[in-house]
């Protein structure tokens, strides 16, 4: 029999909560749209409420009526249940266990077996004779889960569904989860379809026994709860259905353009400004006339302006104007919307000569190479290419530099760093004709160092525009943006292929929800950050722009910001162009992406918070619209957290620390995850984007005109620049803009990135204007050498280390920096890399190796970024780099403010820079640490001076530098000799 008991029942369904307290009879309370009827106990074998006992029979001794009932494609039912360990029977010594929730259309009666094609989740002996978890239609159609646990309380839960839609359609799958986790949803442990299920429609449920169950078997059930979803499942709030931007107007169209507009602009207009002309300006074309109108706003159009002028802006500015009735009728066109025919007037396809977007050839290289290693102008591949350049020119390239320049130079560009004491010391052990080939081996050794992953990391975030603050006036830290530091590094480190490498920071989300792929996107949330916009759109839309003009700079080498007011002055990038590149990125934006080792605790603390936040926000709404506050009341998220009280006060501190110290990422997140599979944390801004995941959805990317939010023109969806062969765009738009991007068809992203690591090495690329491919950008020293250099990065399968050995090998790098006369006669800007050209040191350079000629470098790697202050010794690339806030060694050595991707740094040159590296507190204490070493080493002055030398500068000190330094000693100590030097 039923009888009082502490357990309650609790069940969710769809749009609320109802707790069915136990007793004889069983209501509802309180009523709500779905609830579960009175309980019918048809047996004594109910000892108390959900404490079954069997009968060595088929029986149901307890059903409910499930009103109204359900047809609904999908939901959950849960249920725990404890079964005691000494009452489980097994195949060896009984007939094992059985015991099911059952959902049917039909009551039955207490004998009714309920197993005619309709769900069943409960217990059942397997194939194997195990007790095992068990979900089934029917006793032929069945399959198994985790293995029965006497004494111990398990949560079944079961996903019911209909494979093909519909109210009359039967529920033919379930999935099977066992003591699920929140996040598990995605990830059930058994699952079972069939062909021939019965039930559409659920009116019943019940628990029954079976002939395996016996008398003295004792089953607890409770907390039955049936839900509409996962979360409703779990009490998680639902997510709050987004406002979708408002619907262009679609007034009555009463202007045709075939019939009134277009016999205007023919008499007028046509003249000038039809096909291609030399006012620039086209009225044939829809792109070129969105720029000069808004539809839907013929008062704020430009065209309208012009055909109205009377000063020397008017249009037509000779002739006949426009009567009043035409510029009416032009009005009207625009007001209307501006519909445009196509088929009339297509829009051109852009087409361009230009060297940057034809496709790459490989070219033929020039024979006489040299592969021995000897010291010739034709070491390698590259230097056949240069050599072919400089035949022409009638010019015969430097002879290799000494040894020890080249060790200097080989460490400083892999690595950043001078060379050290156990390679000097082993290089100059060798006899001369063993140095080149020492060298070669030095080479690869440093380019699977992690110094080089770090050094090489710095050319890329200064490209990727990367910081650990939002910029902007308010400039907040980004505490979790250090982890895409570490990842380039890693990337860099481990030699990662350049195509995985910008398919994981393009698409990370999109591939998996790994930490390495979520971590990558970090490539498109270092965009700046405004906490200053209340207008969503705004705010959104600069974000959106400045991942659109990074991605094009830095992957493509473009100026496509120039065609976001409008199509393109000097390249083949329309304006329509740039919103539909724009569109790849519009269902994301950057946030506080929760970590794999915090999924499991992340989404219940993280709801939990929003849900103290909410509730705190209402009540501060409501106190400021009682007080006759107008609308639209914004509430600031630090008013909220002030006005907390009470226990939400302490709870919800209590909550910020949590999930301040789980594992998280600046990262980018969109509408392919949401808040299970790749939970976002808060994230503290004065007025930051919406946080709901479901307002990324239903945001259409239009084409703006002039680049205002507020005048949309026509929709646009993702695409690649008309100019380049079309490629399909499928569910996941940035994984297909990335395989575009690094597909052998594309001619930019291999030219570009070999520009990089040419540059990288010399001071300079190939192409001398490393952001600007286009038309408006310098041609390559030497096309041919670059398109090699590109052929052989796709056809290496986009091997970086292979192009720096290339380079690094190659008799151009090795030569020496002498001026020769009639060398720079002929070639006097080195176009044809007849010379090495010195280039100063980074910023980060110049610190990094002062510090370990000191001894003081800290080598640890990764891990968050330290503070800028004189106490940290860690390589540059750890410390904090904050926008708007540069150390002063950075600000004076031309480090980028990261507010912009930055591919070139500025090598100016300034006497204050000088004035640091003598009289600033670190070089001088650097400059102590120097001269304590090599007093360690040496007593005798001249000895001090060879090792001063070589240890600051790389090489022996000559017989000519000798008697200058004894001389500057007896006036000065050993630690300005090092400060001088340093």
């Amino acid at each position: 029999m039923f009888e009082k008991h502490s357990t309650m029942l609790v069940l969710i369904l769809a749009v609320g909560m109802i707790i069915l307290p136990t007793s004889t009879h069983l209501v509802a309370q309180p009523p709500a749209s779905f609830q579960l009827g009175n309980w019918k106990h048809a047996s004594d074998n109910v000892e108390a409420l959900f404490v079954i006992k069997g009968s060595l029979t088929r029986e149901t001794p307890v059903r409910s009526a499930v009103t109204p009932a359900i047809s609904q494609d999908s939901f959950y039912v849960s249920y725990t249940l404890t079964y005691p360990a000494k009452h489980i029977d097994t195949a060896d010594d009984g007939s094992g266990e059985f015991f099911i929730l059952w959902l049917d259309d039909t009551e039955g009666n207490a004998s009714s077996a309920h197993s005619n094609q309709n769900p069943n989740i409960g217990i059942h002996v397997d194939e194997k004779s195990k007790n095992r978890f068990m979900i089934r239609f029917s006793s032929s159609r069945q399959a198994f889960g985790a293995e029965l646990q006497g004494d111990r309380e398990t949560q079944l839960v079961a996903k019911i569904s209909k494979s093909n839609p519909g109210p009359e359609q039967p529920f033919d799958q379930i999935e099977l989860w066992i003591d699920p986790v929140l996040t598990a949803r995605d990830k059930p442990g058994t699952k079972l379809q069939v062909d021939a299920a019965r039930v559409s429609t659920i009116r019943w449920l019940g628990f029954s026994t079976g002939g395996k169950t016996e008398v003295d078997d004792r089953i607890t059930v409770g907390n039955l709860k049936l839900a509409g979803s996962w979360e409703e499942l779990f009490g998680i709030r639902p997510p709050v259905t987004p406002k979708a931007p408002q619907p262009l107007p679609k007034p009555v169209v009463t202007v045709s353009f075939e019939n009134d507009v277009v016999p205007i602009l023919q008499r007028h207009c046509f003249k000038c400004h039809q096909g291609n002309n030399d006012t620039g300006f086209r009225l044939d074309v829809a792109d070129q006339v969105l720029n000069q109108t808004t539809p839907f706003s013929a008062k704020t159009s430009h065209l309208i302006h012009r055909l109205q002028a009377t000063d020397d802006s008017r249009m037509p500015p000779k002739g006949e104007r426009l009567s009043p009735k035409e510029i009416a009728t032009i009005s009207t066109w625009i007001n209307e919307g501006m519909q445009w025919n196509e088929t009339l007037f297509p829009t051109p396809l852009l087409t361009s000569d230009h060297w940057a977007f034809q496709p790459i050839q490989q070219p033929e290289v020039p024979k006489h190479v040299s592969n021995d290693g000897s010291d010739s102008s034709n070491r390698t591949a590259v230097d056949a290419f240069l050599r072919q350049q400089q035949e022409a020119l009638g010019i015969t390239p430097n002879p290799s530099a000494d040894g020890s320049t080249l060790l200097r130079r080989i460490h400083l560009t892999i690595t950043g760093l001078p060379p050290s004491h156990n390679s000097l010391q082993q290089f100059h052990q060798l006899p001369a004709e063993q140095h080149q080939a020492w060298l070669n081996k030095e080479i690869v050794r440093l380019l699977n160092s992690q110094q080089y992953g770090e050094h090489w990391a710095r050319y890329w975030l200064d490209i990727a525009r990367w910081a650990e603050s939002n910029g902007h006036q308010h400039n907040r830290f980004r505490p979790d943006a250090w982890r895409y530091r570490d990842y380039v590094i890693d990337s860099f480190a481990s030699n990662k292929p350049y195509d995985q490498f910008v398919k994981e920071q393009l698409a990370g989300d999109e591939l998996s929800t790994e930490d390495e792929h979520i971590i990558a996107t970090g490539f498109l949330s270092a965009a700046r950050y405004s906490g200053n916009d209340l207008d969503k759109q705004i705010q959104r839309n600069d974000i959106l722009n400045d991942v659109t003009n990074t991605t094009a700079t830095a992957l493509l080498g473009l100026t496509m910001e120039c065609a976001q007011c409008h199509t393109h002055k000097f390249d083949p990038i329309s304006i329509r162009d740039y919103y539909r590149f724009q569109a790849f990125f519009a269902e994301g934006q950057p946030g506080s992406v929760v970590l794999e080792d915090a999924r499991d605790q992340g989404p219940a603390l993280i709801t939990e918070y929003w849900n103290i936040y909410d509730k705190t926000h209402q009540r501060v709404y409501n106190e400021l619209k009682a007080k006759g506050n107008p609308e639209p009341i914004y509430i600031a998220p630090e008013t909220v957290s002030r006005r907390l009280s009470g226990s939400d006060k302490t709870r919800f501190s209590q909550l910020e620390n949590e999930i301040r110290a789980l594992p998280k990422a600046w990262s980018w997140y969109s509408t392919q995850t949401d808040y299970l599979s790749l939970p976002v944390a808060p994230h503290l801004m004065r007025w930051p984007l919406e946080r709901e995941r479901s307002a990324l959805y239903q945001r259409p990317t239009y084409l703006l005109i002039r680049g205002d939010v507020k005048s949309r023109g026509p929709q646009v969806s993702p695409g690649i620049p008309s100019l380049f062969t079309q490629t399909t765009i499928g569910p996941q738009p940035r994984t297909a803009l990335a395989e575009w991007i690094t597909s052998r068809s594309n001619p930019l992203t291999a030219r570009v990135w070999v520009n990089r690591i040419w540059q990288g090495h010399f001071g300079e690329g190939l192409v001398r204007s490393p952001g600007d491919f286009g038309t408006q950008g310098t041609a390559p020293d030497n096309q041919d050498l670059l398109d090699f250099l590109a052929h052989e990065l796709i056809a290496n399968h986009w091997n970086t280390q292979h192009i720096h050995l290339l380079i690094l090998n190659s008799h151009a790098y090795r030569q020496t920096a002498m001026k020769t006369p009639d060398s720079y006669k002929l070639d006097p800007d080195n176009h044809s890399w007849w010379a090495w050209k010195p280039y100063r040191m980074k910023s980060e350079m110049i610190r990094d190796s002062i510090l370990s000629t000191s001894g003081q470098l800290d080598l640890t790697r990764g891990g968050p970024s330290q503070k800028i202050t004189g106490v940290s010794t860690r390589r540059s690339v750890y410390l904090e780099h904050r926008r708007n806030t540069p150390s002063y060694l950075n600000e004076i050595f031309d480090a980028p403010d990261a507010n912009h991707s930055c591919v070139y740094r500025s090598q100016a040159v300034s006497p204050i820079q000088s004035l640091y590296l003598l009289n600033s507190d670190f070089t001088n204490q650097q400059a102590t640490h120097t001269a304590l070493q090599v007093q360690q080493a040496a007593a005798d002055v001249e000895v001090q001076m060879e090792i001063t030398f070589m240890h600051i500068l790389g090489r022996k000190i000559t017989r000519e530098e000798q008697p200058v330094i004894a001389r500057f000693l007896e006036q000065a100590t050993l630690k300005d000799l090092c400060l001088v030097l340093l």
